[in-house]
């Protein structure tokens, strides 16, 4: 597992001072906007096997250990 830089999943993303400033002045209604939008697009671009997993983590049903 590479715990390097916070990347369990072996990804991460790199934001610069400026995209972290315009999502900070976003109000809070559009910040759930683009989460839920996130979401939508995550569970139809999952694999099935992916997707259940996901499903049953948002239902507390997997918990991950070390």
């Amino acid at each position: 597992m590479n715990t390097e830089r916070g990347t369990y999943w072996d990804f991460y993303f790199n934001y610069d001072m400026e995209q972290l400033a315009l999502f900070i002045d976003l109000p809070a209604i559009k910040k759930l906007e683009w989460l839920e939008e996130y979401i939508d697009f995550l569970e139809e671009a999952m694999p099935p096997e992916t997707k259940e997993i996901f499903l049953k983590f948002r239902r507390g049903e997997v918990v991950k250990t070390d």
